[in-house]
């Protein structure tokens, strides 16, 4: 069974969050077109290709293979990595800016200090880097209401035979949204603000400049 009820309501919030948060990425960090950009765990970039576009040279680090595949094929000007977030096989200070979306809450607990450590290593300039916000009452992955404050035995036992957001039927994957205080926590030296479409933050920016 697939529960669909808040699919509508999401993509429209989706492609509105994404839009600002292009706009908010160049407003807060300000590049220049020959700088270089990492962006952390960026998946194909589909949403997010303003961003690539913009740099002459970009580098684009996931675990995804096939995802890589397809960044190669459409994205000529990128220099694409298989490879984890929390181990960056690139040289200190190495790029310009980095840009994370939606990656550090997927990241187990104990070893966001190793994404965070990557992130702040490479980056010469600044870097950016958001999550959903575990205070907003909508959780984006699992696109259910209230969703993050359920017990995990509750939520692994309703996805046994339901299909819900982005993750098929008896498909469960453990995501620990994240607060303002805990990013602050793993991003000391950095501003932490909240990107809102509604009436409160549903996503958390974290931005750093030097």
């Amino acid at each position: 069974m697939r529960i669909q009820l808040f699919n509508p309501l999401f993509e429209k919030y989706s492609q509105k969050s994404r839009r600002k948060k292009v706009e908010e990425f160049f407003r807060l960090m300000d590049p220049i077109k020959s700088d270089i950009l990492l962006d952390v765990g960026g998946d194909v970039g589909y949403g997010f290709r303003e961003i690539w576009n913009y740099f002459g040279s970009i580098i684009v680090v996931d675990l995804n293979k096939k995802a890589m595949e397809v960044v190669k094929r459409e994205v000529k000007h990128a220099r694409v990595i298989v490879g984890n977030a929390c181990s960056l096989s690139l040289n200190d200070k190495s790029v310009d800016y980095v840009f994370s979306n939606a990656v550090i809450e997927h990241i187990p607990k104990e070893r966001r200090f190793l994404f965070t450590s990557e992130v702040t290593r490479v980056a010469r300039k600044g870097y950016f880097v958001t999550t959903p916000n575990y205070y907003f009452p909508y959780e984006p992955h699992y696109k259910m209401p209230f969703w993050q404050y359920l017990p995990e035995e509750i939520k692994k036992g309703s996805k046994k035979h339901s299909a819900i957001g982005h993750y098929g039927e008896g498909k469960y994957k453990r995501i620990d949204l994240l607060s303002v205080k805990e990013l602050r926590e793993f991003f000391p030296k950095a501003k932490v603000k909240g990107l809102r479409i509604t009436i409160w933050p549903e996503t958390l920016i974290c931005h750093w400049r030097k």
